[in-house]
C-alpha cells in the first residue's frame, strides 16, 4: 500500500508510521501548517521511514469556529490539496489520528472512496455521536454509564441559566474540542463569564461540566471488529494514580496495567448499539465523593496511549486497518504484564520542571510580595510531587519506556523534535493556566 499520514504533529501519527511500515510500499506525510515554525514541529515527518513530505493549509481553526455542521472554504481547499497529493503519489490509504482531521476526512469520505482510497475512520454520523461531548453524555446516560453532570451552552444566556445546576469549580469545554484546548476550570461565575466571552468566537458551542475530584485516572483500550462486535482478545486496561500537577489531566504518561473499572460493559454495549468499529479508548476518572469511575471521553482513533499496547505486541494501527478493510483480525500474541509501569519521561519531566517554576513563583508571591492574589495558591505540595517521581522513576520495579526513548538511537531527530514540541505545547498552551491547581 501507499500510505498518507496527514497529521505528523501528533504522537499517534508516529505509532501509525511504525505499525504500518511493514505493509507499505511508500509513506507520504502532509503537514497542515500555518508557519515554517509549526512545520518544524512535525516530528513524525523527520522519520527515516518517510519517503516524501508535503505542506497543506491548516483547516482546523475554521473547523473549530464553524465547521461542525457545514464545510468551510478552508476545509474544501484542504481536501482539494489532499486529493492532488493522492493522485500524484498514488495513495491507497489515508490514516488520520488528530481529532479535527479525523472528522474532516470522515465527512469527505465519499470523495476518497470514489478514488479507491481507504480511510480507517468511522462514518461521520457515528463519529459525531462520540466526538460531540454533549451527545456522548446523553448516550452514556442511556446505557447507565456514569458521567459528570453536563449542560449544553449555546450562548451567554444559557450559561447563566445552567450554572445554577452545578457547584464551583466547573469545567467549560468546547462541544467539539480535542485534548485540553479551549478547556477552562472556573472557580467562580466572574471567571467563567470572562473566559466564555473571550473563547466563544473561537470554539462555538460549549458544554458546562462538573469537576470530578480525585487522582485515579484510567484508560480502557478496546477493539470492535468488522461486525461491530467487541473482541475481548484485543483489550488493554491502564491505571494512573498520580498527583494532579496539571488541572486538565493527571500525568497521564505513567500508567500501570489493571482490570477494567467503572461500567465498562455499559460502554461496550453503548458502542455496539451505534455500530462502532475499530479502536476505542475510554478515559475515566474516579470521583472521590461517591467512589465511581466516571467516563470523561472516548478516543475514536489511534491515541496517545497506543504506544503502550504496541510495546506489548498489539499492533493497534494495523488491526484498525484490517477492521475497516473488512478483514478478520490477525492473531497477535500479547498479554498485559503485572506490576509494570509505563513511563514517558519527555512530557513527564517537562511538566515537572514547569511545575517547579510555578512553585517558585508561589513562594515569591507568598513571602516576598505578600500578595493575597497568588495565581498558584492551589498548586499541589512540592514534597508530594517529589515522593511520586521518586516512586515512579527510582524505586526498583518493572518499567516500559515510551517509544521516543526506546527509538532515540535509531531516529534521534524524531525524538528531539518531539521533545521540542512538548516543551512548546506546555509552555505556550498550558502554562500557567493548567498548572494553577
Amino acid at each position: 500500500m501507499n500510505l498518507l499520514i496527514p497529521d505528523p504533529i501528533v504522537l499517534s501519527s508516529y505509532s501509525i508510521l511504525k505499525g504500518m511500515k511493514p505493509y507499505c510500499h511508500k509513506i507520504i506525510v502532509s503537514i497542515p501548517t500555518k508557519s515554517r515554525f509549526s512545520s518544524l514541529l512535525a516530528f513524525t515527518a523527520k522519520s527515516r521511514d518517510v519517503d516524501k513530505v508535503y505542506s497543506t493549509i491548516n483547516p482546523v481553526e475554521a473547523w473549530l469556529r464553524e465547521g461542525h455542521e457545514n464545510q468551510t472554504p478552508e476545509e474544501k481547499k484542504y481536501i482539494e490539496e489532499i486529493v492532488n497529493i493522492c493522485l500524484k503519489e498514488k495513495i491507497t490509504v489515508i490514516y488520520p489520528s488528530w481529532d479535527p482531521l479525523v472528522l474532516i476526512f470522515s465527512r469527505n469520505m465519499d470523495v476518497f472512496r470514489r478514488m479507491g482510497i481507504l480511510i480507517p475512520v468511522l462514518e461521520y454520523s457515528t463519529l459525531l455521536k462520540i466526538m460531540d461531548k454533549y451527545e456522548l453524555a446523553k448516550c452514556a446516560a442511556m446505557f447507565g454509564v456514569p458521567i459528570p453532570k453536563t449542560k449544553l451552552i449555546r450562548n451567554e444566556e444559557t450559561l447563566k441559566e445552567q450554572i445554577g445546576f452545578l457547584k464551583f469549580p466547573v469545567f467549560l469545554k468546547p462541544r467539539f474540542g480535542f485534548g485540553a484546548f479551549g478547556t477552562f476550570k472556573a472557580e467562580n461565575l466572574d471567571e467563567l463569564l470572562k473566559f466564555y466571552a473571550k473563547a466563544h468566537d473561537t470554539y462555538g458551542e460549549f458544554i458546562l461540566q462538573e469537576f470530578i475530584p480525585g487522582r485515579e485516572h484510567t484508560a480502557t483500550s478496546i477493539l470492535f471488529n468488522k461486525d461491530h462486535q467487541y473482541d475481548s482478545r484485543f483489550s488493554c486496561f491502564w491505571l494512573s494514580d498520580r498527583p494532579d500537577i496539571k488541572v486538565f489531566q493527571n500525568m497521564v504518561f505513567a500508567f500501570e496495567t489493571m482490570k477494567p473499572q467503572g461500567n465498562f460493559h455499559g460502554m461496550v454495549n453503548m458502542l455496539e448499539s451505534i455500530g462502532y468499529r475499530g479502536f476505542a479508548n475510554g478515559q475515566w476518572r474516579r470521583d472521590v465523593n461517591d467512589g465511581q469511575f466516571k467516563l470523561i471521553e472516548i478516543g475514536t482513533r489511534v491515541t496517545q496511549y497506543s504506544w503502550m499496547a504496541m510495546s506489548l505486541g498489539f499492533n493497534v494501527p494495523f488491526s484498525i486497518y484490517q477492521v475497516f478493510k473488512g478483514e478478520d483480525l490477525s492473531a497477535q500474541k500479547f498479554e498485559q504484564p503485572v506490576e509494570t509501569i509505563f513511563l514517558s519521561p519527555v512530557e513527564d519531566w517537562t511538566s515537572f520542571f514547569v511545575y517547579c517554576w510555578c512553585w517558585i513563583q508561589k513562594i515569591f508571591y507568598k513571602y516576598f510580595l505578600r500578595s493575597s492574589r497568588n495565581p498558584f495558591l492551589n498548586l499541589i505540595g512540592f514534597k508530594e510531587i517529589l515522593r511520586d517521581y521518586h516512586e515512579k522513576y527510582f524505586l526498583k520495579r518493572k518499567r516500559r519506556w515510551h517509544v521516543m526513548i526506546k527509538n532515540f538511537v535509531k531516529e534521534p531527530a524524531v525524538s528531539v523534535f518531539y521533545w521540542i514540541s512538548c516543551v512548546y505545547r506546555i509552555v505556550s498552551k498550558e502554562y500557567p493556566g493548567s498548572f494553577q491547581g
